[in-house]
């Protein structure tokens, strides 16, 4: 196999996972990857998302830090740069 494809998600670093196309898929949630993973993370759209805008079925759906709630939301903040108010928005 090569660099990042699997067959199980025991294949794949960290909380990565094995996709039906045998690609590890997600973030790995390690150390070494946290600088890497945050701002990949803070790139995702959530109105993209296929289950509908601002839905999730999983943690990976979501943007920055946030998660995957108990509802299939998306909860949280994002932390992301992008999404802090100027002060302007703030009044």
């Amino acid at each position: 196999m090569g660099p990042g494809m699997c067959e199980y998600d025991i294949d794949c670093k960290g909380e990565r996972v094995c996709s039906d196309f045998f690609y590890c898929v997600g973030y790995s949630g390690c150390e070494d990857d946290k600088s890497d993973d945050q701002d990949l993370k803070c790139m995702i759209d959530e109105s993209l998302n296929p289950e509908g805008a601002g839905q999730c079925n999983h943690s990976m759906h979501c943007k920055g830090d946030r998660y995957c709630g108990e509802f299939g939301f998306c909860i949280g903040e994002s932390n992301c740069p992008d999404d802090e108010m100027t002060p302007e928005q703030k009044c």
